[in-house]
């Protein structure tokens, strides 16, 4: 039994493997070194078990994961170049890892608006997404007796005795 356990080797992967590189719109110098591409190659299943197991993995995680650059040399780039290096990583990546935009749920959003415009009263809407609205600048619509008796489950008559 030894004591101590042995060095991890680290693999030697064969050329050919499928990889993807993602030219930077904004290339830059780190002393001598020009970075002026990434190159993404698929994360090792250590990985992917490192980034599921992180707390609110972000970007700079998971494009250190699949390249060449740590996670301070990831913090450089500009947005656009990270935005291009997270779409095509998605290729690459299990597809329950990354948020996918989802343009149903922006559909469905759009179609119950459009019955709601139809109806013969305007029903006043939650926003699908929190506003940043502060409350004195907030409008609400007037209180109907019947409408409360539906949200609250207790009627104005009720309220008012007590």
């Amino acid at each position: 039994m030894a004591l101590y356990p042995a060095p991890r080797r680290e693999p030697t992967y064969e050329s050919g493997a499928p990889r993807v590189d993602v030219p930077l719109r904004y290339p830059f110098r780190i002393g001598r070194r020009r970075i002026a591409h990434i190159d993404l190659v698929p994360p090792t299943l250590d990985d992917l078990e490192a980034l599921r197991g992180l707390d609110g993995a972000g970007p700079r995680e998971f494009l250190a994961a699949m390249s060449d650059l740590d996670q301070a040399e990831i913090g450089l780039l500009r947005w656009p170049d990270v935005e291009a290096a997270l779409e095509a990583a998605r290729a690459l990546l299990p597809p329950d890892l990354l948020p996918v935009p989802d343009d149903a749920s922006r559909i469905a959003t759009l179609q119950e608006a459009n019955v709601a415009s139809v109806g013969s009263e305007a029903v006043p809407r939650i926003p699908a997404t929190p506003t940043d609205l502060d409350d004195d600048e907030t409008v609400l619509p007037p209180a109907r007796a019947d409408h409360l008796v539906d949200l609250v489950g207790v009627s104005m008559e009720g309220i008012e005795h007590g």
